[in-house]
């Protein structure tokens, strides 16, 4: 952040220009313009990021460290580059003497003597009402969301120790939405793991903060400021924030239900929001198909695995995609992908055939020291190479691939690790149905460790869970691959509880030292990460929607033209279950919608303000080949019923249905847009499984409070 524009004035080469945007606090850089990895080693390190147009992979390592994430907002210009005054922002900003060069023109900001190159922002949040004399209040405009600066992805990983994420809002009325591991919002898109304490603070204006999930691991505050600011848990609906969606655009599937069975009539069920990619327009996208969660790999070379890449329309041009292997600090690479520490794919003009990424664990690199680390392979369009120019005005931010990569068996180094693997859509179990496992594996497997330690399973909220085991100690990991599997299931009461969560805590402690910790190289302990666990109650009503991998991501793809790229590619599947029985007599009706999603701003960056804007269904859904209206269930059958009214299928009541989900090939360019949440379930009793402190800062004034749940 500077005080001043970066020209020669002030020692900027014109020759090795700084890229800036001119922010309500200042001239900000552009930051990275290339993926970017960043260690912190041992120690204590703090993390400040301003700005980032790349993907930016940051790690603690070891020590406490602190990460700080910043939204801003960009000063409103005309198209001569003016500051200018905007009504619906509500700010009023000045430059003072000072002539700036925008975009290459010269503007004369005004001559105004509060100070030289001095940026004041006054009012950010005034009475709307002032000035205001329009009689027709059905006229009223809705507010316009700020001008963000709308960063690239952020991957936190805090590593070993105690750490802090604290998210900063700007003047303006910001919204953010939190969920587990995911903070969303204010021109961010963050995504973080190992770490203990996350703080959200929208600063001044009338913020709103949702909480749609957490996890138990971590603490969440959330801060007020001026203003009077809103923070939801648990909503039941969320307007769209903007936020960077590396998966494209989003379309949504609502499920409305109507019943005679009074358990059942008026229930909000989950809805399902699906990520798109384009295939339109003046904007060419490259997917990574990627099928959730992480993967797991250890140093004896288990866990090979591939994926896939492909763009989603034909080029016109030469598109070339780089691969990069994560680095080690002995100047290797932890991985290969494709017997490489770095690979390129080529696709030329009208060839989107998919190309095959194999990752293999590098023999060469120095042992793992500490404890199991998590990994990104970052991807993305090389823009040397690249001559089909649609591919390079999207300034795409391509998924990367998580890996975690484990000691091996005989792990000499010093490094200890009890990893927890859950399957993509996390754990989830119903009363009286559905069961699920997760695995532990303990690393090394050597003789010292085996004796030593314990790892004991506890509930958060006792008579709820039947675990296969409540305690693990060296003799219950197999000898194979030092695996332990526990299997879960709901159980089974006659309370009507709704939807619920449990968390199992795994504490590790050393048998042969008194239940103290055993302790890593680094000092810290070793720990095993908790397994929050959803069980649907089968004593209420209730529908049970579950997405294949956890998440729903699709291609726009012209089925003739894209011949060679396979369904699972550009499709994803999900289904819904009954959870209890209905009445008899009674009948349950269950719409499946494909909901008209629409974008809010005009002149939004991420696509071009000349595209098609009209609310518009994204998404359809089927059973087998066949679109889907609506599932109608009795106490005994369950009918699948087609959009002409045809049936089309007939199961079991208690039967889960499988639906296949396809994107709308519109012929409209949508591209990446504001990011937009599907409804969530009403009998939900609580996904935010968390100590939660919201905190108020009383800054002249407070003008209200609410903590809502809805």
């Amino acid at each position: 952040m500077f005080n001043a524009e970066r020209n020669e004035t002030y020692g900027v080469s014109t020759e090795d220009p700084i890229e800036w945007t001119l922010t309500t606090k200042g001239f900000l850089s552009d930051g990275c313009s290339n993926p970017i990895t960043l260690n912190g080693g041992f120690g204590n390190d703090t993390f400040d990021v301003l700005r980032n147009r790349c993907l930016l992979d940051l790690n603690g390592n070891s020590g406490n460290d602190n990460f700080v994430v910043r939204s801003f907002a960009a000063l409103p210009l005309n198209e001569e580059g003016v500051v200018m005054e905007e009504e619906r922002m509500r700010v009023k900003v000045r430059v003072c003497n000072e002539t700036l060069s925008m975009n290459g023109t010269t503007a004369d900001i005004g001559d105004y003597t509060c100070g030289d190159n001095e940026i004041s922002v006054e009012d950010p949040n005034p009475n709307l009402d002032d000035d205001d004399d329009d009689d027709d209040e059905t006229s009223e405009e809705p507010p316009l969301l700020p001008d963000y600066l709308v960063n690239s992805l952020v991957d936190v990983d805090g590593g070993t120790g105690s750490d802090r994420l604290t998210i900063v809002g700007t003047e303006f009325n910001d919204k953010y939405v939190v969920q587990d591991g995911l903070v969303f919002g204010g021109g961010l898109t963050i995504k973080f793991t190992n770490i203990n304490f996350v703080d959200v603070t929208g600063q001044e204006g009338n913020d709103e903060i949702y909480v749609l999930s957490t996890n138990p691991s971590f603490l969440l505050s959330l801060y007020g400021a001026l203003g009077s600011d809103t923070f939801v848990v648990a909503p039941s609906s969320i307007e769209p924030v903007t936020s960077k969606n590396l998966r494209g655009h989003r379309g949504i599937i609502e499920h409305n239900i109507k019943s005679n069975d009074t358990d059942y009539d008026g229930l909000k069920i989950r809805g399902i929001q699906c990520n798109i990619l384009d295939n339109d327009g003046e904007y060419g996208y490259v997917n990574v198909v990627n099928q959730g969660g992480f993967y797991v790999m250890d140093e004896d070379g288990v866990g090979t695995f591939s994926f896939f890449i492909y763009p989603t329309t034909l080029p016109t041009g030469n598109v070339t995609v780089n691969i990069v292997a994560p680095a080690a600090p002995d100047a290797n690479t932890y991985i290969l992908v494709n017997n490489k520490d770095a690979t390129v794919l080529g696709f030329e003009a009208n060839d989107l055939t998919p190309q095959e990424v194999k990752v293999t664990y590098n023999e060469k690199v120095s042992k793992l020291d500490i404890t199991d680390i998590n990994l990104l392979i970052k991807i993305e369009v090389l823009e040397i190479t690249t001559t089909d120019e649609r591919f390079l005005l999207t300034n795409q931010t391509l998924l990367p691939i998580d890996i975690k990569l484990i000691p091996g068996m005989d792990n000499d180094a010093g490094a200890k690790s009890i990893t927890i693997e859950e399957g993509p859509a996390g754990t989830a179990v119903m009363e009286g149905g559905f069961k699920a496992s997760y695995d532990v594996t303990l690393r090394p497997c050597s003789d010292e460790l085996i004796r030593d330690v314990v790892v004991t399973l506890e509930e958060s909220v006792p008579g709820q869970l039947n675990l296969s085991t409540r305690e693990l100690n060296g003799t219950d990991f197999d000898k194979k691959s030092c695996t332990a599997t526990v299997d879960v299931s709901a159980y089974d009461d006659n309370f009507s509880e709704g939807d619920h969560y449990v968390t199992i805590r795994h504490v590790v402690t050393n048998r042969t030292a008194g239940e103290d910790p055993i302790f890593l190289t680094d000092g810290s302990p070793l720990y095993a990460p908790n397994v929050l666990v959803q069980i649907y109650d089968n004593d209420i009503g209730g529908v049970v929607i579950r997405e294949t991998n956890g998440i729903t991501a699709l291609a726009e793809m012209n089925e003739t033209m894209n011949s060679g790229v396979p369904l699972d590619y550009y499709e994803d599947d999900y289904s819904l279950q009954l959870t209890r029985q209905p009445a008899n007599g009674t009948t349950v009706e269950i719409d499946i919608l494909s909901i008209a999603v629409k974008t809010e701003v005009a002149n939004s960056i991420f696509t071009p303000s000349y595209r098609n804007m009209t609310a518009r269904p994204q998404v359809k859904a089927y059973f087998k080949d066949t679109e889907v209206s609506k599932v109608i269930i009795t106490n005994a059958t369950l009918t699948i019923v087609g959009t002409a009214e045809e049936q089309i299928g007939i199961l079991e009541w208690f039967d889960e249905v499988p639906l296949r989900v396809k994107a709308i090939d519109d012929d409209e360019e949508e591209g990446v847009d504001l990011l937009n949440f599907a409804s969530q379930p009403s009998n939900l009793v609580s996904k935010a499984r968390f100590p939660i402190k919201p905190l108020l800062h009383f800054i002249y004034s407070l003008l209200g409070f609410w903590l809502l749940s809805t």
